[in-house]
């Protein structure tokens, strides 16, 4: 087996995108291998001796040499606090890319869920089909805890067209508040019908339980196909 390239960029801006949640753009080093990735998938990088910590690339691919992660900060997590304790001028090594849970048909409408900062890859997925001009219908369930935890918000709102679609789902909020947002993401794909799903693909990027949850309801009760979901639990 080859050896693993490994790469480095330079941390360009470091954003408190929302509660608990960074945003790093990061700026590949011209001394680094030529770097290719498809969105939806992941880099590795470099915390200490022997260790990695896998993190989804949030930014289209036509952004590089430019690269965006979205990273929930984790007390005690050596990942997370690793980068927390980045600043502009500060470099990364990773490896990658990694990762098959990627976009399989840029004609077909779509369906997108994701909870926490499993919006990353959706977000990577929904720049990518926005500058390919969408070439079905897109819609976004985006489950937090409550919409302090929620990033990309402003970005999926100026998006909002016949073309795409967001609603965002809090699990945590007040009972007054509950009929604004729905508790979870699943919620709402209980309230379609079957045609509903005809024709598109549906893609799962969050916690485990999410993910399960919604291949059940989509296959065991609305007949959904299982080869045209496409998860990454994180």
């Amino acid at each position: 087996m080859g050896t693993i390239p490994e790469y480095s960029a330079t941390v360009i801006e470091v954003i408190s995108a929302a509660k608990e949640t960074k945003l790093f753009r990061l700026k590949l080093s011209e001394s680094s291998p030529p770097f290719h990735f498809t969105v939806g998938q992941f880099i590795s990088i470099f915390i200490e001796e022997k260790v990695f910590r896998a993190y989804s690339i949030a930014s289209s691919s036509k952004k590089l040499p430019l690269i965006e992660l979205c990273v929930k900060i984790i007390p005690g997590g050596k990942g997370s606090e690793h980068l927390d304790h980045l600043a502009p001028g500060d470099v990364i090594t990773f490896r990658g890319p990694f990762g098959s849970c990627v976009l399989k048909d840029l004609q077909k409408s779509k369906i997108f869920i994701a909870g926490g900062t499993g919006i990353a890859p959706i977000k990577a997925f929904v720049d990518e089909l926005k500058e390919e001009r969408f070439g079905g219908e897109e819609e976004l369930l985006y489950g937090v805890r409550t919409p302090e935890y929620a990033v990309y918000t402003d970005e999926f709102k100026n998006l909002s067209s016949d073309h795409f679609r967001w609603i965002l789902c809090a699990s945590d909020m007040e009972k007054n508040d509950s009929e604004k947002y729905p508790r979870y993401p699943t919620d709402v794909l209980q309230k379609y019908p079957p045609e509903y799903f005809r024709d598109k693909e549906v893609y799962v990027c969050g916690p485990p339980p999410l993910v399960k949850e919604t291949i059940h309801i989509l296959t065991e009760e609305k007949n959904f196909p299982k080869e045209y979901i496409f998860t990454e639990a994180y």
